[in-house]
């Protein structure tokens, strides 16, 4: 089972797949910044899609006798990149098992001591 780790920030975006059997282990991880994209072009929609292309490329390469079924978790900012990957993906006719999304959930901290008056 494979598990593919789809990350996207303001200005970048990165793609991990893992094996997942006893033990974790890193196939590949790719960013934008790899491809060759520099700066402000990273966070571009025509390198994420190229990032996803290539992705799906390393991953048809890794079973050249059968198409492994994959768990795509996705997380991070912008939901249009996201939807850019997936798609990507989807046209590169791999199989997606399950498809979760990891939102951050936001907590404020502790609560701050009571400010002393004098």
């Amino acid at each position: 089972m494979y598990t593919l780790y789809v990350k996207t920030t303001i200005s970048n975006a990165f793609i991990t797949l893992v094996k997942t059997t006893d033990v974790q282990t890193i196939i590949f991880s790719i960013t934008t910044g790899i491809l060759g994209y520099k700066k402000a072009k990273r966070s571009t929609l025509y390198s994420i899609e190229s990032l996803a292309e290539y992705a799906a490329k390393l991953i048809k390469k890794l079973n050249t006798y059968s198409k492994p079924e994959i768990n795509i978790v996705v997380s991070g900012t912008s939901n249009k990149k996201k939807i850019s990957i997936l798609k990507t993906l989807k046209k590169a006719k791999i199989k997606s098992k399950r498809i979760t999304e990891k939102v951050i959930i936001i907590f404020n901290g502790c609560r701050k001591k009571k400010i002393r008056r004098l």
